[in-house]
């Protein structure tokens, strides 16, 4: 399977060769080189431009998504993450055919920071708020192509969300339910959909446990079972920072994480 040439390749000295000149060949080099199949088309629903980073960044969400996988968007605050996903839906909208209904779950306190950037960026997706005292519960059943709602209302009214399937849902701040144990981390778990994407400047807070549950909700089962990473990462990187430990996890997690930081993309920010 694609994870299991993701594992291979993480546990190699140096990076895997594929040879051969068949369209079996061709896909696992793409997948090896985190590529989409194809290019990111022009998007003509958007009313604004992408820096050369956030273009690199909708690719490798396309990436993941032709494959079937989710994963982590990791890029510093700041640096457009919002931008990046707005972008990859239309793409998915415009160049796909894909109409939705697409799902963001974000805290309560950026939801009018989503409404207002896709009605601004992307008004084509007509984002629909599912929040407050006087949501419409059929709205979530319904024909829409964007919907935004809130953690909290995810958790009261999974029974209702998780009727529907969504091609992909995005869980901005997802560093909000890094707990397994938690209602909102389980109500995530149980949403229907294609893709998982999830979006946080902060992957890891205070323990690499937390990298591991973030990862199991957007890629389920690609880090193995919680003992085994405790037993192979967690305890000789918080002993050794430097361990090559941290290394093989760096190598292991990277198809599924992608991380800029300011100082790294600065010839595309303006003064």
């Amino acid at each position: 399977t694609r994870m299991d040439l993701f594992r291979i390749n993480a546990a190699t000295s140096v990076p895997m060769a594929v040879s051969g000149q068949n369209s079996t060949a061709d896909g696992f080099k793409k997948l090896l080189d985190f590529k989409p199949a194809r290019s990111l088309p022009p998007l003509k629903g958007m009313t604004s431009t992408l820096r050369t980073y956030q273009k690199r960044g909708v690719e490798w969400i396309h990436f993941l998504f032709e494959n079937g996988l989710g994963g982590l968007l990791c890029d510093d605050m700041g640096l457009g993450k919002t931008h990046e996903v707005m972008a990859f839906l239309l793409s998915l909208y415009e160049g796909a055919g894909i109409k939705g209904p697409y799902l963001v779950v974000c805290p309560t306190t950026v939801l009018s920071h989503w409404e207002d950037k896709v009605k601004t960026h992307v008004p084509v997706l007509k984002p629909i708020l599912y929040h407050g005292v006087t949501r419409d519960r059929a709205t979530a059943g319904g024909q829409n192509t964007l919907l935004i709602t809130s953690y909290g209302i995810l958790v009261r009214d999974i029974q209702n969300l998780k009727d529907m399937s969504y091609p992909i849902v995005i869980f901005d701040e997802i560093q909000n339910i890094k707990n397994p144990q938690t209602k909102a981390y389980k109500a995530a778990a149980a949403l229907e959909a294609g893709m998982k994407l999830g979006l946080t400047g902060t992957p890891v807070e205070n323990r690499l446990t937390e990298l591991k549950a973030l990862l199991d909700l957007t890629a389920p089962g690609y880090l193995g079972a919680d003992h085994d990473f405790e037993t192979r990462f967690v305890h000789p990187i918080e002993a050794d920072p430097e361990s090559p430990k941290a290394h093989t996890l760096s190598r292991l997690i990277s198809p599924f994480t992608l991380r800029r930081r300011k100082e790294t993309v600065l010839e595309d920010l303006p003064d």
